[in-house]
């Protein structure tokens, strides 16, 4: 099962990253919540919530959102990664890469919940880990 999680979670960083709003959607359950934790701290809710907060991180950046992840450890339903997002400034369009952490939460075969941390020790701990 985890490595279907595993598949489902890099699925999800391809889409996002050709802004494949089609995919994404295919993958996320229509009871998604996620929280970013870069813009807000506000849960967003389903498939409109996730619309949502795409929207704010549109009009936060200059363009797209382009996330790297560089490792993922599978513990049982969830999936933890560390990544680098690449944003482009909306002031002067210098990208920047933003360290970041996430933890996927799967559940009948969707993602269930995303969660985003600033650091990778905050997102081991979320999911019951220690580095």
């Amino acid at each position: 099962m985890s490595q279907e999680n595993l598949e489902i979670v890099q699925a999800a960083y391809h889409a996002i990253s050709e802004a494949d709003k089609r995919a994404l959607r295919g993958l996320i359950s229509r009871d998604i919540t996620l929280k970013s934790g870069l813009l807000d701290d506000r849960p967003y809710r389903g498939h409109h919530g996730v619309a949502a907060w795409a929207e704010t991180l549109r009009e936060s950046w200059s363009g797209p959102l382009q996330p790297q992840a560089d490792a993922f450890i599978e513990h049982g339903d969830r999936v933890v990664v560390l990544a680098r997002s690449r944003v482009p400034g909306t002031e002067t369009g210098i990208a920047i890469h933003l360290p970041i952490a996430h933890v996927w939460k799967i559940r009948r075969r969707k993602v269930a919940r995303f969660d985003s941390y600033r650091s990778f020790q905050e997102a081991l701990e979320a999911a019951g880990l220690r580095e």
